[in-house]
């Protein structure tokens, strides 16, 4: 980042995936983790689903980039992708997908949809917990414009 001239605003950090906690301020991820074809883990499944249960408690109001090859990796991760992006990592046909952690805000919702032209939002356990329910966030989305199933 140094290099680059932006080492203000970005912080690159290498580090287990299961030591990971929320960053102080909204942040996005970018990760390429191993996905058993050149570099892989003793449990490739199983660091896939590390990642999103990190993600699910610990990114709450982030953005995370994943690039993977096999489908079961992106499977184990247990959240649904806002965006994905086929391409090409050397041979490999890949996916780079975007996945939008929400921190229980109906705004949050409005800005993702209106302002991140995203068709999809990661939001169980905002539900879950009771912090808004289903029904009101469809009735607010409503009322912002913007188009859901009811």
């Amino acid at each position: 980042a140094k290099s680059a001239g932006v080492a203000d605003c970005v912080v690159v950090a290498q580090r287990d995936v299961k030591d990971f906690v929320q960053p102080e301020e909204k942040s996005m991820m970018i990760t390429n983790p191993p996905y058993g074809e050149r570099i892989t883990s003793p449990d490739l499944l199983g660091l896939y689903r590390t990642i999103g249960e990190r993600l699910k408690h610990q990114f709450v109001g982030g953005e995370a980039w994943i690039i993977s090859y096999k489908q079961e990796c992106f499977e184990q991760i247990g959240l649904k992708p806002s965006f994905k992006i086929p391409l090409y990592n050397g041979s490999l046909d890949c996916e780079f997908r975007k996945y939008q952690i929400f921190d229980g805000k109906m705004q949050d919702f409005r800005d993702v949809f209106a302002q991140g032209h995203a068709d999809a939002a990661l939001a169980a356990s905002v539900f879950h917990f009771g912090q808004i329910s289903i029904p009101q966030l469809k009735e607010y989305l409503k009322e912002e414009n913007i188009n859901v199933r009811i």
